[in-house]
């Protein structure tokens, strides 16, 4: 995820390759942030747009290609971009979740979430669908004037994930982090009831 985070930067910067773009629960930030989840969109020969899921192949192509236009590899290009425009601090934690807890943490809506700061700060959009195309996204995110955090469930074991950036600091990171565990847990009490009285009927 780092090797892709710091490739998107600095391809973006560089602009070199025409579609490169992050999508994916990414979308909600439309012209924001680095998302939590990436993706990178390549143009084909015939026009049309062929995507990938944290491909790993891709991102090591996209270090090559930067390395070969700029003569720079992609580390030192990016903590050029991080002189220039300050550092993000990004982590993600993991916390379990039963099969109800987990359909009901993807069906959050914005009047889920009770909170009106994050780690100090306002909180200035809530977001379910992606600003784009009016996409669920699969989860929830929940921004502030200084960090983000993204939450959504795994789709292959009984966890969920959070994602989480600041713009600040790594103290403030795990602020958000904190905060953004509890904002979570809070909103999906009603559905962890539902469980417990699914199981004693």
């Amino acid at each position: 995820q780092q090797c892709i985070s710091c490739t998107t930067a600095v391809t973006r910067c560089f602009k070199l390759i025409p579609c490169c773009t992050e999508i994916a629960l990414a979308n909600a930030v439309a012209g924001l942030h680095t998302p939590p989840k990436q993706c990178h969109s390549f143009s084909r020969i015939n026009g049309s747009v062929w995507t990938t899921d944290k491909d790993g192949i891709a991102a090591a192509l996209l270090a090559a290609e930067i390395t070969a236009v700029t003569g720079c590899n992609p580390g030192l290009a990016y903590a050029r971009l991080e002189r220039a425009y300050g550092t993000l601090f990004t982590d993600r934690l993991e916390a379990s979740a039963n099969q109800a807890q987990k359909a009901a943490l993807a069906k959050l809506a914005p009047e889920n979430i009770v909170n009106d700061t994050l780690a100090g700060d306002a909180i200035t959009h809530v977001l379910d669908r992606a600003p784009g195309n009016g996409a669920a996204i699969g989860g929830i995110k929940v921004q502030s004037i200084g960090g983000w955090f993204a939450a959504r469930p795994s789709g292959t074991e009984d966890i969920y994930k959070i994602y989480a950036e600041s713009f600040r600091s790594a103290e403030h990171l795990r602020a958000i982090l904190n905060d953004a565990q509890k904002i979570v847990d809070v909103a999906l009490k009603p559905s962890e009831r539902q469980s417990n009285e699914t199981a004693h009927a």
